[in-house]
């Protein structure tokens, strides 16, 4: 847990040298964000996987990503 605390530390004294704009730009700040809402397929589909056997769950997480663009295709026609 200590090395957590100087590795928040670090940060925020980062933050303090560079000023917080800088840092944000620096580190891109909130890219993740971003992409995580355009892609939330564990919110519509679930985070969980089923199946038990590895090439199986492959497929069922090809099949949830398909299916879960096939919505969003969707519902750009009609929204």
């Amino acid at each position: 847990m200590r090395h957590l605390k100087r590795y928040r530390g670090g940060k925020i004294r980062e933050i303090w040298k560079l000023g917080e704009e800088e840092w944000k730009h620096a580190h891109e700040y909130r890219k993740r964000w971003t992409v995580e809402i355009y892609f939330q397929p564990k919110r519509v589909m679930g985070e969980i996987i089923k199946a038990i056997r590895t090439d199986y769950m492959i497929q069922e997480v090809g099949l949830k990503v398909l299916y879960y663009n096939k919505m969003r295709e969707n519902t750009r026609k009609y929204g």
